[in-house]
């Protein structure tokens, strides 16, 4: 039975990451490990007490690293730099849950390497490393519910439909200087027991208190509440 793809940052109940398979991001890290990668595209910005701007992106593949490809969200959405994933053509170990050793052992979708986790985000529960079989979860936004929208092709192993509180940045009106910013948050601080994971989704950010990163948020978290992204003391 195939995985379907959900989201970049979990495509299944409990997946957290994707061996080889993921490029540089919009927002400067890696939504699948919480670490940052090399080649991110865009200018730096600054926290939300100080006034937020965007990280835009790449205009063209000349912005990305080398093998990365600039994709857009949207008719006019956010950017990111990704390099496109490469299914496996062998096994990892004789661990049982292999669902493929490649491609062509699956019925639906391709064959790659994940890591899950029993607890979501924990610091304590480990990973099991094995292969199963990704396949599309949409081909289309038409397939996605309203509100969402489905990822480019090359966006993580397969196309999922994720959230999307703006398609551009004329959709971001509540103040003004709106942008809107892809957000690959991931975990909350992994802990023992677990934590909240925050999906890949668009939204608005606004100067006054936007954010794309916890980073952008001296002593707080990066949140998304209605559609807008804005610093907060907890993380949800």
């Amino acid at each position: 039975m195939p995985i379907v793809a959900t989201s970049k940052s979990i495509l299944a109940s409990g997946l957290i990451a994707v061996v080889g398979a993921v490029g540089c991001s919009q927002n400067g890290t890696n939504a699948l490990t919480g670490n940052s990668p090399d080649g991110a595209a865009g200018d730096a910005g600054t926290g939300g007490a100080t006034g937020f701007v965007a990280r835009r992106g790449c205009q063209s593949n000349a912005d990305c690293s080398e093998h990365a490809t600039c994709l857009q969200f949207g008719g006019g959405g956010p950017t990111a730099c990704e390099i496109p994933p490469v299914a496996v053509t062998s096994c990892p170990g004789s661990n049982p849950r292999n669902q493929c050793c490649a491609t062509s052992d699956c019925a639906a979708g391709s064959c790659f390497t994940i890591e899950t986790q029993p607890v979501q985000c924990s610091s304590t529960a480990g990973v099991d490393v094995y292969n199963a079989c990704i396949a599309d979860g949409c081909a289309g936004d038409g397939d996605c519910a309203t509100g969402q929208l489905c990822t480019p092709v090359g966006y993580s192993l397969a196309r999922s439909c994720i959230a999307a509180g703006c398609r551009s940045d004329a959709d971001c009106t509540a103040e003004s200087g709106g942008v809107c910013v892809l957000l690959e948050l991931g975990c909350c601080t992994p802990q023992i027991g677990g934590n909240t994971f925050r999906k890949t989704q668009l939204a608005c950010a606004y100067p006054s208190n936007g954010c794309q990163i916890d980073a952008d948020c001296p002593g707080g978290f990066c949140t998304v509440t209605g559609g807008r992204a804005s610093c907060a003391t907890n993380c949800r």
